[in-house]
């Protein structure tokens, strides 16, 4: 499929490409990347670049198994922050908050219509949209055994 027909949320492995974007982006076959045709943002190694819809055209890729967010831990569950999949501003905003890859967080309390969520990340408590904790992507503590 090509990389335009992208879904959000979705990771990608990356199967050909044009020398001229692998030369711009710094990106090559098999690399693993996300792209958000809304805003026309290509998000890899955790950086967002502006790629517009007739490039992401050229790039064909192919569909990377369904990776966990932090919206599908359970009350008490805990895991490892992969990378985030978001825009710059709310991006931003998360790093700052601590969000950041490699961090533990656990999931504390769940609303009772399951929105808003909240977690505890560096020793503090915050809560979360529902949607925004879908952007974060995170490594299951059974992921980290194998």
């Amino acid at each position: 499929m090509k990389l335009h027909q992208a879904h959000e949320q979705q990771q990608y492995q990356i199967i050909d490409l044009p020398k001229k974007i692998t030369d711009q982006y710094q990106i090559k076959k098999n690399d693993l990347i996300y792209y958000d045709n809304k805003h026309e943002m290509l998000i890899f190694n955790d950086d967002t670049y502006p790629l517009p819809l007739k490039q992401a055209a050229n790039i064909t890729v192919k569909k990377v198994h369904q990776q966990l967010t932090l919206a599908d831990l359970q009350c008490g569950q805990t895991a490892i922050i992969d990378h985030l999949n978001t825009n710059t501003q709310l991006r931003r905003r998360l790093l700052e908050m601590g969000f950041n890859r490699g961090t533990k967080i656990k999931l504390i309390k769940e609303a009772p219509f399951g929105d808003p969520l909240m977690y505890q990340v560096r020793g503090y408590i915050v809560s979360l949209r529902k949607k925004d904790a879908q952007t974060i992507y995170i490594k299951s503590q059974e992921d980290m055994q194998k």
